[in-house]
């Protein structure tokens, strides 16, 4: 028995090609570039073997990273980045509370 390709299974054939050759090309053991930046900008990224960057910055990721994005006077905030991650990266970092001056005779004796 003979069968026919009909131009979609054609297509759905080409289509599954590509997809199992981009598998293999994202599976190499080349790092994944990802472009960090952070709002307020001048943000260091820290990572555990010791090495940082400040924003903006990249960095070669070639496997599960975690990093810590830090700057004076904002919360601090981790991100996970892996070789799926997105190609460009924006943390957000909020401001901490800030402390009113308070004088000595407002202070109550305790």
């Amino acid at each position: 028995m003979k069968y026919r390709l009909h131009q979609t299974g054609k297509a759905i054939i080409a289509g599954l090609a590509v997809a199992a050759l981009s598998a293999c090309a994202t599976s190499s053991d080349e790092p994944v570039f990802i472009s960090m930046t952070s709002d307020p900008a001048g943000a260091t990224v820290s990572f555990g073997d010791g090495t940082s960057c400040t924003t903006p910055c990249r960095v070669g990721v070639q496997t599960t990273l975690e990093a810590l994005v830090a700057r004076a006077g904002y919360a601090p905030k981790t991100v996970y980045l892996d070789r799926r991650s997105d190609r460009q990266i924006k943390v957000v970092l909020y401001p901490v509370g800030r402390s009113t001056p308070v004088e000595e005779i407002q202070l109550p004796d305790l």
